[in-house]
C-alpha cells in the first residue's frame, strides 16, 4: 500500500523505458541512415557505371561512325583511282590499236606500192629493154650469118658479143620474172619458189629445198609477201654471204607457216651497225603477216633465218 513509492518507481520505469526506446530508435535510425546512404552511394556508383558504359558506347559508336565514314571515303577514292586507271588503260589500248592499224595500213600501202612498182619495172624490162635486146641479138646474128669474117680475132669477138647479147636477154628476162612473178598468181608459192631456184646457177650455189603442207594456195597478198621474203633472203646469200650451200625448209601446218633458210657463208656480226635494207624489208614483211623473224649468225658460222607466221 505504498502508493507514493509505487508511483515514483513507475515514473522511473517509464523514464528508463523511454531512454531504452530512444536509444534503440536512435540505433535503428542510424542503421537505416547508414543503409540508406550505402544504397544511395551504390545507386550513384551504378549510375556512374551506366553513364560510363553509355559514354563508352557513345565514343565507340562515334569512332565506328568515323571509321565507316573514312572507309567509305577511302573506298570511293580507290574505286575512282581504279576506274580512272582502267579508263586510261582502255584509252591507251585503243590508241595502240589505232596506231597498229595505222601502221598496218601504211605497211600495206608501202608493200602494195612496191609491188606495183616492181610490176611496172618488170613489165618495162620485159616489153622494152628485153625486146630491144632480143631484136639486137637477132639482127647481130643475121649480120654474122650474111657476112663472112676473115680474121679469127674479129670472128671470136663477134661470137663473144652475140653470147653477151644472149646472156643479157636471159638476165633481163630473169629479172623481169623475179620482179613480176606471174607463176605466183597461177601455180602457188611452192611452184614459184621451185621455179625461181631452178633459174639459179646450181654449180655456184647448191640449194636443198623442202616444202611440205602447201596443198591449198594462200591469199594472193600473203603469197606475194612470203615469196618476197624468201627471194630477198636468197638474194642476200648470193650477194653478200659468199655461201656454197643453202638449205630452205618451208612448212605449213594447221596453225602456222615456218620458213628456215640456212647457209654456210661467212655470216656477219649482228652487234655492229644496224640492219641493212634487205633485212629490214624481210622484217617489215614478216611483221605485216603478224609473224616474227630471227637472224642467227656470227662471223664465219653462216646465217640462219627463222620465220614464224601464225595461221
Amino acid at each position: 500500500k505504498q502508493y507514493n513509492l509505487a508511483y515514483y518507481y513507475e515514473a522511473k520505469f517509464h523514464k528508463i523505458s523511454q531512454e531504452f526506446i530512444n536509444t534503440d530508435q536512435t540505433k535503428q535510425f542510424s542503421e537505416l541512415e547508414i543503409k540508406y546512404k550505402t544504397e544511395k552511394k551504390e545507386q550513384q556508383i551504378a549510375l556512374l557505371q551506366k553513364q560510363s558504359i553509355i559514354q563508352t558506347l557513345s565514343i565507340s559508336r562515334h569512332r565506328t561512325t568515323i571509321g565507316i565514314t573514312i572507309g567509305i571515303t577511302l573506298g570511293i577514292i580507290i574505286i575512282s583511282i581504279l576506274l580512272f586507271n582502267r579508263s586510261k588503260l582502255q584509252q591507251l589500248a585503243l590508241f595502240r590499236q589505232q596506231e597498229l592499224q595505222q601502221r598496218e595500213l601504211i605497211t600495206q600501202a608501202i608493200i602494195s606500192a612496191e609491188e606495183n612498182e616492181r610490176k611496172r619495172i618488170g613489165s618495162d624490162l620485159h616489153d622494152g629493154v628485153g625486146q630491144l635486146l632480143s631484136a639486137a641479138k637477132m639482127n647481130f646474128a643475121g649480120l654474122i650469118d650474111r657476112n663472112s669474117i676473115p680474121k679469127e680475132k674479129d670472128k671470136f669477138l663477134a661470137e663473144k658479143t652475140l653470147a653477151l647479147l644472149d646472156e643479157s636477154c636471159k638476165e633481163v628476162r630473169s629479172i623481169s620474172h623475179q620482179m613480176m612473178p606471174n607463176a605466183l598468181l597461177k601455180s602457188g608459192i611452192a611452184a614459184d619458189i621451185r621455179d625461181f631456184i631452178e633459174k639459179l646457177d646450181a654449180e655456184t650455189l647448191k640449194i636443198d629445198l623442202k616444202i611440205t603442207g602447201f596443198k591449198d594456195n594462200l591469199e594472193v597478198n600473203e603469197e606475194i609477201i612470203l615469196y618476197r621474203v624468201i627471194q630477198e633472203s636468197i638474194n642476200n646469200v648470193i650477194k653478200h654471204y659468199g655461201a656454197s650451200h643453202l638449205s630452205i625448209t618451208l612448212e605449213k601446218t594447221i596453225n602456222s607457216i615456218s620458213v628456215i633458210i640456212a647457209d654456210n657463208g661467212k655470216g656477219f656480226d649482228t652487234t655492229i651497225g644496224s640492219e641493212g635494207i634487205g633485212l629490214k624489208n624481210i622484217r617489215t614483211r614478216v611483221e605485216y603477216l603478224k609473224g616474227n623473224v630471227n637472224f642467227i649468225t656470227s662471223p664465219g658460222n653462216g646465217t640462219t633465218v627463222n620465220v614464224y607466221i601464225p595461221w
